[in-house]
């Protein structure tokens, strides 16, 4: 025995006798070791693996004492778990490995191995060994914004808008994200290479782009896509979008005044001088195209006219001629850059009222007139005499 001590025993002629030598500093003894997914995983974390995907457990069970076991029996903490073991006998030293499986639930998990047996010494004997794993369920969210969301119409010319996108990231899932990236085909500034991402983390930052609408059917969609990967690889994506919207806005200046006779032809108008009715101006832009008309109408003021809601920038006011019968005194256009709010009447168009057609100019009308009076006399002293006669 182990303390140096003999025991004799009578064996008779023939007899065998079978002794049992037993080591009582190293006696019957069983080992275990769990492992999930191929990784002795003791302590947390362990393997992430995807939530639903399929975990395996494998149990070595070894007999590290001095004694054969038999009787073995190897379970789970998690009752759900079912153990499969190919033997139920283990000689001094002999291992052999049981298997389990199941499916990941989300989040950090743990569940436990336990290994019991019999010695032929009558002695039991029993281990135990942990394992984790990390339920994975990657996601991620992007959240898009656009600041104004609604720009004016270039009405006239080109109006360009600056508008300001944001863009937030946000990883939403229960695991760290990597090589988080944000691309936007149609705005490439809101391209963004983000990186890593924690958990319940979220990142910022805005982006600009130009727009010009070109009339009020103009819309401007603008997708933003991010994308990132999970532990295990998994790749996680999501998308958000923004739109602007096009909006008339009036302009502040105005700009006019009125069409008139000008009976002296001094090309202003005098308190005397009427307005024409119903002649037409037309309204031109820089380029020199009409962009507006405008008929002079009766009211307060005769002849008047006025072009209302102008947005700052050089404009030419030009009386339509075959709207007007008549020579002008004044200036046929008249051009002139207004500011905001600005109201400009000095575009006064002078029409001096034309005179018959007759071939003669205006000594000759003159020379008329006295002979046509010279002629009505003779006549009226004919009669007299003819009647002093009878």
């Amino acid at each position: 025995n182990s303390e140096g001590q003999v025991t004799s025993v009578t064996i008779g002629l023939g007899e065998t006798v079978t002794c049992t030598f037993v080591n009582d500093d190293n006696p019957a003894a069983i080992s275990i070791e769990k492992a999930t997914n191929g990784e002795d995983a003791d302590t947390p974390t362990g393997p992430y693996v995807a939530v639903g995907g399929t975990v395996t457990w494998t149990y070595v069970v070894t007999n590290t004492g001095q004694a054969d076991l038999e009787k073995l029996l190897v379970e789970d903490s998690d009752h759900d778990v079912s153990v499969t073991c190919t033997q139920t006998t283990l000689a001094v030293g002999e291992s052999t490995t049981c298997t389990a499986s199941g499916l990941a639930a989300a989040g950090q998990y743990e569940n436990t191995g336990y290994a019991y047996a019999a010695a032929v010494t009558g002695a039991l004997v029993e281990d135990t060994d942990p394992s984790h794993y990390f339920g994975s369920a990657p996601a991620i969210d992007i959240v898009k914004d656009v600041d104004p969301a609604v720009i004016p119409v270039n009405t006239p010319g080109d109006i360009s808008t600056e508008v300001e996108w944001t863009i937030t990231v946000s990883n939403t899932g229960n695991v760290p994200l990597h090589d988080v990236a944000v691309t936007d085909a149609l705005v490439p500034a809101c391209d963004l290479a983000i990186g890593d991402l924690a958990v319940g983390g979220s990142t910022t930052y805005t982006c600009d782009s130009t727009h010009t609408p070109d009339n009020l059917a103009w819309t401007f969609t603008n997708v933003a896509v991010t994308t990132g990967f999970g532990p295990a690889g998994t790749e996680v994506t999501a998308e958000d979008d923004a739109k602007i919207d096009p909006i008339f806005v009036a302009g502040t200046a105005q700009g006019g005044d009125t069409v008139f006779l000008d009976k002296n032809k001094n090309g202003v108008q005098d308190a005397d001088e009427p307005g024409i009715n119903g002649a037409k101006v037309f309204l031109k832009d820089a380029d020199g195209n009409v962009i507006a008309t405008q008929t002079t109408f009766k009211g307060a003021w005769d002849g008047f006219y006025k072009f209302l809601e102008l947005d700052a920038g050089t404009y030419t006011f030009v009386l339509d001629l075959a709207s007007v019968s008549g020579e002008l005194t004044t200036a046929g256009s008249f051009t002139v850059t207004l500011v905001d709010g600005e109201d400009y009447l000095l575009a006064d168009f002078g029409v001096a009222e034309e005179l018959p057609k007759t071939g003669l100019d205006s000594e000759g009308l003159t020379l008329l007139a006295v002979g046509l009076l010279m002629l009505g006399a003779i006549a009226v002293l004919s009669t007299r005499k003819r009647r002093e006669e009878n």
